[in-house]
């Protein structure tokens, strides 16, 4: 599913409203439709609504809601919020739609004027996709007070305040929504965790704008859900044998910390990886071939971390960070590795803290090579950085380096080389324990070594990640005892899922 910008959007709704061909206030009322659905689907006619409009199409969208939700059975309160002089075709023509059957908005001028809410069910319909100034006067008034009130709120296509692209100006009010009813297609702000104070939990409603039109449209940004990833897949062939789908090495582990090499390893099997190898210290030995007899285990020299010096030209992919400390003996495996060896590796945990305090490690590694931070390893690599620059950074970095980055969030993306960003929607809370991302590693560094591009690596290996978290979360787990290791024991049913 694409991701388009805000001016897309607007040329989308052009686009149908010209070859559809439909009319622009039913286009609209297509969207009031979609709203009124959802919302008579999750709330009874004892809620009470109310609804605060902007005079644009966002407020259109509000009035004709308003209609409609009277006409299935609800009590409804109408404002007409006038955080602008401007006059709106389609808006004065829902208003009059409004007035034919019998109901009206009350007009509000000032922030004194605005209704005390102490329930029901409250919808803003103040501002769409289209912002393009930070909310000030009365409408951030309104903004404020709304929060401020009680209710569930309810944000229509965007919360208001909220800007689609320009995160980094989110300074202003924006209306803190419990459900964002955005339409159609995803807006980039939603993706970021510094937005779901305001945007809640979103969900899309489809309401037949032109497919024509965003097959052809471009844009670096997908959501890569199931209908895109199930056709990264890719079939087994029956005459195939544990060969054809590549050797994998895990390099893991150290004292107190053989638990993250056990969860890599086993989670790069599950993979499909044809071979895997273990790199782990002397303590780890018993523990890896025990835990995962189908793996092959090369002991270090040290007995408690990783520091001797290895052939890696056998594997076809390399995963390595998991627990493997930051020892200057390790740092100095870590820099042998990336120095001497031509083979590109998914970099995770300790192996990115080692590049923290020698960034000359991360200026030599090999094209095509993985790094998956979460936020704070990331910050620690790159700075803190809003959204927006964030991105910038990232693509600045992995087109300088040829390299790949997954950045683990709620929404975890991967950003390639050529600037693309692919946001994944599976995974849940539960999935915020020790140990999940070294699960990650493994995935990854097995779909890599089977002959996935990098990009399909990441984006598939994303994908099961989180698809395994949610239906352990759905079928035996809660999201509080949720482990690691549970995670991999249903990468399976998340493969099946496919």
């Amino acid at each position: 599913m694409k991701i388009l910008s805000a001016d897309q959007i607007k040329e989308l709704d052009a686009y149908t409203i010209q070859n559809e061909p439909v009319s622009s206030i039913e286009l609209m009322e297509r969207a009031a439709k979609a709203a009124t659905r959802q919302i008579t689907n999750d709330f009874t006619t004892e809620e009470r609504i109310h609804i605060f409009c902007g005079p644009g199409n966002n407020g259109g969208d509000g009035l004709a809601m308003g209609r409609l939700l009277n006409e299935a059975g609800y009590t409804v309160h109408i404002y007409k919020v006038e955080v602008s002089k401007n006059k709106y075709e389609d808006f004065e023509a829902n208003l009059k739609r409004l007035k034919n059957k019998g109901l009206s908005a009350k007009q509000i001028t000032s922030p004194d004027e605005l209704p005390i809410l102490n329930d029901g069910i409250i919808i803003d319909a103040l501002f769409g996709s289209g912002l393009t100034r930070q909310a000030d006067g009365i409408a951030a008034a309104c903004i404020k007070h709304l929060n401020e009130s009680k209710g569930v709120k309810i944000a229509i296509d965007i919360p208001s305040g909220l800007f689609t692209e320009d995160n980094d100006r989110n300074t202003g009010a924006i209306f803190e929504a419990e459900y964002t009813l955005t339409f159609q297609l995803p807006k980039l702000a939603f993706f970021f965790a510094e937005n779901s104070p305001y945007t809640g939990e979103v969900r899309i409603l489809p309401i037949g704008l032109s497919e024509e039109f965003i097959d052809n449209a471009a844009t670096d940004y997908v959501l890569a859900d199931r209908d895109y990833v199930r056709n990264l897949r890719k079939p087994r062939h029956p005459f195939s044998h544990k060969g054809t789908y590549g050797h994998s090495c895990i390099v893991a582990g150290s004292l107190g910390q053989i638990g993250a090499a056990v969860l890599a390893g086993k989670s790069c099997l599950k993979s499909g990886s044809g071979l895997v190898t273990m790199r782990v210290p002397k303590c780890g030995y018993e523990i890896t071939q025990t835990l995962i007899p189908e793996a092959m285990c090369i002991p270090d020299d040290s007995e408690e971390y990783l520091k001797g010096d290895m052939d890696y030209g056998k594997f076809t992919a390399v995963g390595i960070g998991p627990g493997i400390g930051t020892a200057n003996e390790t740092r100095f495996m870590l820099e042998e590795l990336i120095r001497t060896e031509d083979i590109p590796v998914v970099l995770d945990a300790d192996a990115l803290n080692i590049m923290v305090e020698f960034d000359y490690i991360k200026r030599k590694l090999t094209k095509g090579s993985i790094l998956t931070p979460h936020p704070g390893e990331f910050k620690r690599l790159f700075g803190d950085h809003p959204p927006i620059k964030r991105l910038e950074i990232i693509k600045e970095f992995t087109s300088a380096t040829g390299c790949y980055l997954v950045y683990k969030d709620h929404y975890t993306f991967t950003v390639t080389p050529e600037g693309n960003v692919f946001f994944n929607n599976t995974g849940n809370p539960g999935m915020a324990t020790g140990g999940s991302g070294d699960v990650l590693t493994g995935l990854i560094t097995g779909l890599y070594a089977q002959g996935y591009s990098a990009q399909d690596a990441c984006v598939l290996g994303v994908y099961l990640h989180g698809t395994a978290g949610d239906i352990a979360v759905d079928e035996k787990y809660s999201a509080e005892a949720l482990c690691a290791s549970d995670l991999i024991d249903f990468i399976n049913k998340a493969w099946l899922s496919l």
